[in-house]
């Protein structure tokens, strides 16, 4: 059941994560590794789009765990 709740979140967030995609023509992967090695630059929207992604990988995580108990 907490998998699930964790695949529902990931899900949402990929929603939002996809606009960000869109506008700026890129992957969220690609972008993420941009903006982490400073390629990119202080916009609202890249701290948002990073915190977005961040969540996605740590709920991936946690499912992951999960699925080895």
């Amino acid at each position: 059941m907490e998998t699930a709740k964790y695949r529902d979140s990931i899900d949402q967030i990929n929603c939002e994560l996809e606009k960000f995609e869109t506008t700026y023509k890129m992957s969220s992967d690609q972008f993420y590794q941009k903006f982490e090695a400073g390629e990119l630059g202080d916009d609202e929207d890249f701290f948002e789009w990073s915190g977005l992604y961040e969540n996605v990988l740590l709920y991936k995580k946690k499912g992951e765990r999960l699925n080895r108990r």
